[in-house]
């Protein structure tokens, strides 16, 4: 394979203990610049990273999304300086892969599962949509001990991470060698040492994958989470994954290193998550650039014995009114076959209360009223139906 060929080179490795010698690269901490790059994302103004996949698609980590509102996501354009003026492009749509959870010491190597995927309200850029890694292509670049690519938005140093000034960060892009071989194993021991010996059982199998970042040269900071692996040929872009566990990273100085341990920064591979990408591709192709926005919501299932929405419910007026940020003016109805008793619509009409009330808590500012909205035809009644006037 020509790509693979063109980042493979021999590894020239000391083993001595637990030692592991290599030669510096660049880093995204005091990296190089990435200004101009067509893939790296900013997700501006909230400090993180991503990797733009198509025109639309965003591929980031869970935990810069999970429990995150959409109506508080933008993204800026790749390659650019985070500034207050920017241009930002709204996030309409986000998809976390099943099984996310937040990270438990006692318990996981890493966050699992963490990874996600942003939808834009528009066109960000005229990109070609890139190429995802096979786990046998991820297989043959570690085994060849091939230098892949990242890039990210994070602190450049300890007193970047605590300063309070507005940040105008550039992005920064890094080559890192793909770790082979026996290393993993004595890196890993010494980390769980570092964390207090807690039992997490077997190693992941997905954990296998990670990159060296020797000390004083390249390493990821807050900030980088998000980050995408790549490989770029010919204008090719070939996506391996996202940030995945670290280990022995000093993260910014703020952390002491692991004596006789090169770190390791870890990539979440890509390949596991091919059933999302497909659902995200799905729904943009059903929600092209012009409905992104639609100004009328109706939920289904609303049944007549219930008038609070149930948790699916909530997560579709969630959507809903995180993809209509510049809207303020909701109106909730109930919408009823003409001929309902009294009684009947005003059971109605407390649903429709209902996810008013819940569509304010997500966003106070609106102002909201409800009503009922008769029909004729039975088809659609018993619904609500939410809209910004």
């Amino acid at each position: 394979m020509a790509w693979l060929k063109k980042h493979t080179f021999a590894l020239v490795i000391s083993l001595i203990g637990s030692v592991f010698l290599a030669s510096p690269v660049s880093a995204i901490e005091n990296g190089d610049s990435a200004l101009g790059h067509p893939r790296i994302i900013s997700t501006n103004p909230f400090g993180g990273s991503a990797f733009l996949y198509s025109d639309r698609i965003v591929f980031t980590q869970g935990h810069s999304v999970f429990g995150m509102p959409l109506g508080f996501f933008a993204v800026a354009r790749p390659g650019t300086v985070t500034d207050k003026d920017q241009e930002l492009f709204k996030v309409v749509k986000a998809f976390v892969a099943e099984g996310y959870r937040e990270w438990n010491p006692k318990y996981d190597w890493a966050r699992p599962n963490d990874f996600a995927i942003l939808i834009l309200d528009k066109p960000i850029a005229d990109v070609q949509k890139a190429r995802l890694a096979s786990e046998d292509e991820i297989n043959d670049l570690r085994a060849a001990g091939a230098t892949v690519s990242v890039g990210g938005y994070g602190y450049q140093s300890a007193e970047d991470r605590y300063s309070e000034a507005t940040r105008h960060v550039e992005p920064k892009i890094s080559s890192h060698q793909f770790a082979t071989g026996s290393y993993l194993t004595p890196a890993m021991e010494a980390q769980m040492k570092r964390w207090g010996g807690f039992s997490r059982g077997q190693m992941p199998d997905y954990l296998k994958y990670h990159t060296l970042a020797p000390l004083g040269g390249p390493s990821t900071c807050d900030g980088d989470s998000g980050s995408g692996y790549f490989i770029e040929e010919a204008g090719v872009f070939t996506y391996l994954g996202t940030q995945g566990a670290h280990i022995g990273i000093t993260n910014c100085g703020i952390d002491a290193p692991l004596p006789g341990i090169v770190p390791l920064q870890g990539i979440n591979p890509v390949y596991r998550y091919l059933d999302l990408i497909a659902e995200a591709e799905s729904w943009v192709a059903a929600n092209p650039v012009q409905a992104s926005f639609p100004k009328q919501k109706t939920i289904a299932g609303f049944t007549f014995t219930s008038s609070t929405p149930s948790n699916n419910q909530q997560k579709e007026i969630y959507d809903w009114v995180y993809s209509n940020p510049e809207n303020t003016n909701l109106i909730c109805a109930e919408v009823r076959h003409f001929r309902r008793t009294s009684s009947e619509a005003i059971g109605l009409l407390g649903r429709a209360r209902a996810a008013c009330e819940f569509a304010v808590s997500l966003r106070p500012s609106l102002s909201r009223s409800v009503q009922s909205e008769p029909i004729q035809a039975k088809k659609g009644a018993g619904k609500v139906l939410l809209r910004f006037d």
